[in-house]
Formats: structure tokens, sequence, C-alpha cells
């Protein structure tokens, strides 16, 4: 069974806060954010090399040439997927478990990545 576990982007101090476990906590957790200050984003259950894997957050095929490409996690049609967002690839939407065979990597988040 996948953990529970969500962060919330502050937009005013520009950092990350996160929950602990479980409903109770996460409900707690909820109360607190929501103010219209936090952007709430889930654990999509998934590693990329013993960090995880959030909502929002960029990964990059670790190319060193002109093929790299940057995705962003989105959920989309149920599925937690991986959208392109940057450089070519025949792929708009991957899904994120497919990434172990691909060798990508987390290298940043939406927000402090763009600003």
């Amino acid at each position: 069974m996948r953990e529970i576990k969500f962060r919330a982007w502050d937009t005013q101090l520009k950092g990350y806060q996160y929950s602990g476990y479980g409903e109770k906590t996460f409900a707690i957790f909820a109360k607190r954010t929501n103010c219209g200050r936090f952007i709430i984003e889930q654990f999509t259950g998934y590693e990329m090399f013993n960090k995880r894997v959030f909502e929002h957050d960029l990964v990059s095929n670790n190319y060193k040439t002109d093929k790299e490409v940057i995705r962003e996690i989105i959920m989309h049609g149920g599925m937690w997927m991986m959208k392109r967002i940057k450089g070519t690839s025949n792929l708009q939407y991957m899904l994120l478990h497919e990434f172990h065979n691909l060798n990508y990597k987390i290298i940043g988040n939406i927000h402090e990545e763009m600003g």
C-alpha cells in the first residue's frame, strides 16, 4: 500500500511544509494550509534514487546533450504521469512508473524552477 503523504508549497515564504502519516495528520495539515497561501501536492508513491517523488516535481532524463527532456509530475486521467515541458520527445505524456527504464532523476519542482 502506498504511503499517504502531502507537502504544501508556501507561496509567501517560498518553501515547503510536509505532512505526516495517516488521515488524522493530513486533516490537521489540510486545515492549517487551507488559506489560499499554500498549494498542496500529493506523494506519488514512487522514489527516484531514494528521493520521494511528489506532484509538480521536475524530472530530467539526465542527458548532457540537446536530447535532454524535462518533465513535470502530474495527475492526469487518474494516473501519475510525466508531462513533457522542455526538450524534444515523441511523447507528451508518460506513465510515471515507466521512469525506471529511462534513467530519470528529480531536478527540482515547478515552483522553484519556474519562478
